[in-house]
């Protein structure tokens, strides 16, 4: 009894506990101990003098790590408790790294979550524009993204803003100005007139604006 009253105050690392005791039995307090929150994960070994199989089967069924008879050699005694010690707590450090995993991957969840909530706004909101609206690679004029607006055709992953707008196999070299080598050279957004084609080959006269995007050295990308 006043162990478990000491428990409470101060959990130990290891019990050592034996069969026979003045206000209880070793088997029934092994059982309490495994029932305790506070106790339930700590290694129980029994030392007693009862060698009787079914004693030690017990001893195991009511949660004790290991079984020590007496008369016992100390060596023995330290080497099994440095043992289930050493068990205890590789096992408490693997807890603490599966609950540390675990939250890591509840908020990498929620973060990819908000993540997606975000894309889904900013495509709701890029679809919306009834204008055509490109993101266009300066290096090599590709186009990364476009709402339904411009699509003249599926796009690939080597579309590009002259091959989708201009039916060319090459960068617009005429005479009205491309937004993008503006952009690209200024750094400043850009309004111009330009001439698109539409599926048919037809000319359309329209007015281009051109935004630049940065990367972060400070590059229009």
């Amino acid at each position: 009894a006043s162990a478990l009253e000491r428990i409470e105050r101060s959990p130990p690392d290891i019990f050592l506990l034996d069969v026979k005791l003045p206000d209880t039995d070793g088997f029934e307090l092994c059982r309490h101990l495994n029932e305790n929150e506070t106790t339930r994960d700590t290694p129980v070994i029994f030392v007693t003098v009862k060698t009787e199989p079914v004693d030690k089967v017990k001893g195991f069924d009511v949660g004790a790590v290991d079984y020590i008879t007496k008369p016992f050699q100390p060596e023995e005694v330290v080497a099994r408790v440095e043992k289930h010690l050493t068990i205890h707590n590789l096992q408490k450090q693997l807890e603490e790294r599966n609950a540390r995993l675990e939250r890591e991957i509840a908020e990498r969840k929620q973060a990819e979550e908000a993540l997606w909530e975000k894309n889904e706004f900013v495509t709701s909101l890029f679809e919306s524009l009834t204008h055509p609206f490109y993101v266009i690679d300066v290096k090599d004029y590709t186009i990364k993204l476009a709402n339904s607006a411009a699509r003249l055709g599926e796009l690939s992953a080597r579309s590009t803003c002259y091959a989708l707008t201009h039916a060319k196999d090459e960068p617009c070299d005429d005479e009205f100005p491309c937004p993008l080598e503006i952009v690209r050279e200024t750094g400043k957004p850009t309004t111009t007139g330009h001439v698109h084609y539409d599926k048919e080959g037809h000319p359309r006269y329209v007015e281009v604006h051109g935004y630049p995007i940065f990367d972060r050295e400070g590059r229009v990308v």
